[in-house]
């Protein structure tokens, strides 16, 4: 079938009938696929590149290394506008270049990049754990194929290694379920005294709002509007240091307002009126973040609230792989969905609405927002956090608390010598749960906390 061009399109691109091709600056026909609004993105992405300079306008070749098409695709990126195109080209000069950045892109085959994978695999830290994780290694292996896409379209080469490696050879990513902290362990990431004051501050703000991480180091105080009826009001609308959304590409693209429940409206009344100076040296001023970072006072990256987020995991005992900062978010939404807060309504205070055509026609109003979180009870009162978590044997196990105990401090601490044999219990399955313990004291098998005069005594819970 002989190639048909249309007036509206541009010169070179054409289309026979199934799928669509562009002439290339060599004077070749390169397929662009069978969708023609992606097609002509496709098209006038290799033409800017062609026109774009003495690196860019040189004709593709196979003979190209691959430094040189990188180079090339990080030019196109930030000509797109794509966020983060810097952090995915440093992936490629600290990962993928000191191992085959000087190769030529028409000679790397599936096999080379097994071999990278493998050697990234090799590599260590200094106390021995893996420098890499599959995650990461996963993210690498995503910027390599968009490369070699590029030059797919500047007719350098014909197919994407990447694509041909073996899918037992991959690196696979961990389940975005994720796990999410337990009440005691939220509770004491945003009370416990071992944790530095702003850190402490850094976490409730996440764990009683839903933000990402990105979000809540980003937020500066004149965000905050403490007039806003009902409940008092978070602007989101940007990451740290004023960078786009994870869902949008520009500033204030899919922003979002959250309320502020009364408990971390009173944990920011304190920070304000003196925490932050006794941290950072002098009172808060709206452009200053809620949380700056100590020794820069500007925002805080996700790199270094992951790494303090850590650290206080470690400190308190509760560190657990694979959950980080995004267990206080999971955490969140949890509670509020165990607290009857609809879930439609929650959606909209830590994610953007999906998309339902019914979506287009809803708007919320702030009222109902307040009060679906209003339902969500948290109490960070020293003298309320008493909790079991599950007891180190198999077995749980559990007993009266007598006096007052910080949540973290208990829950760290060596449960296997403080539990009398009168008050240990074998599986609910051979054995009934036990009944009330004390006046105010029952235990949820479920999650195995005890509880402190939060509910009343009556027989809907007792279990």
């Amino acid at each position: 079938m002989s190639s048909k061009r249309k007036k509206r399109w541009p010169r070179g691109f054409y289309s026979d009938g199934t799928s669509y091709r562009m002439k290339t600056a060599n004077g070749r026909f390169r397929r662009l696929g069978s969708n023609e609004a992606r097609a002509l993105r496709k098209f006038h992405q290799v033409r800017r590149l062609e026109n774009g300079g003495d690196s860019a306008g040189a004709p593709a070749s196979p003979r190209m290394t691959l430094r040189t098409v990188a180079e090339r695709w990080l030019e196109a990126q930030q000509a797109d506008g794509v966020r983060d195109a810097d952090r995915d080209f440093g992936r490629f000069k600290n990962h993928v270049d000191p191992l085959i950045g000087s190769k030529r892109i028409g000679d790397i085959e599936a096999r080379d990049l097994m071999l990278m994978i493998r050697e990234l695999k090799r590599q260590k830290k200094a106390n021995g754990s893996p420098r890499h994780a599959d995650g990461s290694i996963v993210n690498i292996l995503g910027v390599c194929s968009s490369v070699f896409e590029l030059a797919i379209l500047e007719g350098a080469i014909e197919h994407n290694p990447v694509k041909h490696i073996p899918s037992r050879k991959r690196p696979k990513k961990r389940g975005k379920g994720g796990i999410p902290y337990r009440h005691h362990e939220a509770v004491a990431l945003m009370t416990d005294l071992r944790i530095p004051a702003d850190r402490r501050i850094l976490n409730t703000l996440q764990a009683l709002t839903g933000m990402r991480i990105g979000e809540a180091c980003g937020r500066r105080w004149r965000d905050y509007d403490r007039e806003t009826p009902g409940l008092g009001a978070i602007h989101v609308w940007s990451q740290y240091d004023d960078r786009p959304l994870k869902t949008g590409r520009a500033s204030y693209e899919k922003a979002r307002f959250v309320p502020v429940h009364p408990v971390l409206a009173k944990a920011l009344a304190g920070w304000r009126l003196g925490g932050f100076a006794e941290v950072y040296g002098r009172p808060p001023s709206g452009d200053d973040f809620i949380v700056p970072n100590p020794a820069t006072m500007g925002p805080r990256t996700q790199n270094k609230a992951g790494k303090d987020h850590r650290a206080d995991a470690e400190v308190l005992g509760i560190y657990v792989l694979g959950r980080l900062t995004h267990g206080l978010r999971r955490w969140f939404i949890s509670i509020c969905r165990n607290a009857s807060a609809r879930t439609e309504v929650v959606e909209l205070m830590t994610h953007n609405a999906k998309g339902n055509v019914i979506d287009a026609y809803t708007s919320w109003e702030w009222s109902t927002l307040c009060g679906e979180l209003a339902k969500l009870e948290v109490d960070l009162n020293p003298a309320n956090l008493i909790v079991l978590p599950v007891a180190k044997s198999e077995t749980p196990e559990t007993t009266p608390v007598s006096g007052q105990v910080f949540a973290s401090d208990f829950a760290t601490r060596d449960q296997s010598k403080m539990i009398p044999s009168a008050y240990r219990w074998r599986r609910w399955e051979s054995n009934p749960r036990p009944e009330m313990v004390q006046n105010d004291i029952y235990v949820r098998s479920l999650c195995f906390e005890i509880r402190l005069g939060l509910r009343p005594q009556t027989g809907s819970h007792q279990r």
